[in-house]
């Protein structure tokens, strides 16, 4: 199918129950298997499966933004059913957005855009009023109304994601001279501060003849 590696695994008919046989069961596949037919199973047609335990699987290529050259930027567009189409913006927020900036290994959330701002897709729009923590390995794994709904494309939703340069400096001034215990102290709290803002860079100590003693963190917030 070439939809890439697998983000997560699903059970319990989380895409919602199917019709007709259920072919296979009790699947056993190794990493040489390059088909469902060539793993080991129960036998076609010989499970004893309902359709209230459909498997399903989220793949890393299942989403992606388009309409500008940015890879990291655009209208949200997600893959179901074999076919491209669009997220509603209803409901559309910075956690939303944050599970698809981390999922295509875009960084942070810059900016949410909504009313078709990159332009109306095509297709169906296939999610409503997605809700994620912001926590989750990939869009699919928040909760959504799926179809039907009544949204169209000119609520189609999208993304800005980027890296931001951070550069954080914490400064003291001792009264008698340059306390030795001062630095290991602002080296923490600067620590805990870069940890706190998911900063990831170089660090300095620095300490200067009149006293004054400053810690300093550079590098980008992913």
């Amino acid at each position: 199918m070439g939809c890439g590696d697998v983000i997560e695994t699903k059970s319990a008919a989380h895409f919602g129950p199917g019709s007709g046989p259920v072919w296979i069961s009790d699947l056993q596949c190794s990493n040489t298997d390059s088909r469902l037919r060539d793993c080991k199973s129960s036998g076609w047609g010989r499970g004893s499966c309902g359709h209230e335990k459909d498997a399903g699987v989220i793949c890393k290529d299942n989403v992606r933004l388009v309409s500008t050259t940015n890879p990291c930027s655009g209208r949200v567009e997600v893959l179901l059913a074999g076919q491209w189409g669009t997220v509603c913006d209803v409901g559309w927020d910075a956690s939303d957005a944050a599970v698809v900036c981390r999922q295509l290994g875009c960084g942070t959330v810059l900016e949410v855009k909504s009313a078709a701002y990159f332009g109306m897709g095509s297709g169906t729009v296939w999610m409503n009023n997605v809700k994620c923590s912001g926590n989750e390995p990939s869009l699919m794994s928040c909760s959504y109304n799926a179809i039907p709904n009544r949204c169209g494309h000119e609520k189609d939703a999208g993304i800005i994601c980027g890296s931001v340069k951070v550069t954080l400096r914490v400064e003291v001034k001792a009264r008698n001279g340059v306390d030795p215990n001062a630095a290991g102290i602002i080296d923490r709290l600067s620590e805990e501060i870069g940890k706190k803002l998911q900063i990831n860079g170089n660090f300095s100590l620095k300490t200067w003849t009149d006293g004054k003693i400053f810690h300093e963190r550079i590098g980008a917030a992913p």
